[in-house]
């Protein structure tokens, strides 16, 4: 029987069926063909990473094929080449010195000894030296030291600060109470530190301007 009669035979869904069937095989096909180049490209890409590789440790461990002559060796022997092994080893004398132990607790004012001391006293202004209540004279009864570290650039000095205390003793002797004044010496950044804002201002300046180390 011909394909002609045989292709009459068959009904429109067989027909159809057998041209999906046609498209799908051929769609598979091309697939699989991509997929074969696409295996190609990969195995040759690893090939190649694995030449590179060996290659790097061949570099990394294999012998070196450059040679060092005379000329570089002899560059560095050079003191050797030119000395006379004949002269004979100096002397060696020992030296030995004394030294003062420093003493033990010494304290910052220990270290600040040597320096430049410059004395301010905090006094009330002669309008002030009354006393509010009676308007009797006031008179010192006592003075406290505060001692800050100044800083000026190259150069460091202590400034001492007295401040004084007045009691007025009219209130003292009539009322069994003095009227005390006290004169404040000037605050810093730090309390109970001897740095004067000064002296802190350089450091935080060499600090985060200049970038130095505290």
């Amino acid at each position: 029987m011909s394909g002609l009669n045989l292709e009459n035979q068959l009904d429109e869904k067989t027909k159809e069926l057998i041209l999906k069937m046609e498209v799908e095989l051929e769609s598979k096909d091309t697939e699989i063909k991509s997929k074969d180049q696409e295996i190609a490209a990969l195995k040759n890409e690893l090939a190649y990473l694995k030449n590179q590789i060996l290659n790097k440790n061949r570099k990394m461990f294999g012998s070196s094929s450059e040679q060092m002559n005379s000329m570089q060796v002899s560059f560095f022997d050079e003191a050797e080449n030119h000395s006379n092994l004949k002269v004979e080893e100096p002397t060696v004398e020992e030296i030995t010195y004394k030294r003062t132990k420093p003493l033990q607790n010494t304290g910052k004012k220990d270290n600040l000894a040597n320096l430049e001391k410059v004395v301010v006293k905090h006094k009330l202004d002669e309008g002030q030296q009354s006393c509010k209540d009676c308007s009797s004279d006031l008179v010192v009864i006592g003075t406290k030291s505060k001692e800050i570290l100044k800083y000026i650039p190259a150069k460091l000095y202590v400034e001492e600060h007295i401040t004084y205390s007045y009691a007025c003793k009219t209130c003292e002797e009539n009322n069994d109470q003095a009227n005390i004044v006290t004169t404040k010496a000037p605050s810093t950044l730090l309390h109970k530190s001897m740095a004067s804002n000064e002296l802190l201002s350089h450091v935080i300046n060499l600090k985060y301007q200049h970038a130095m180390p505290l």
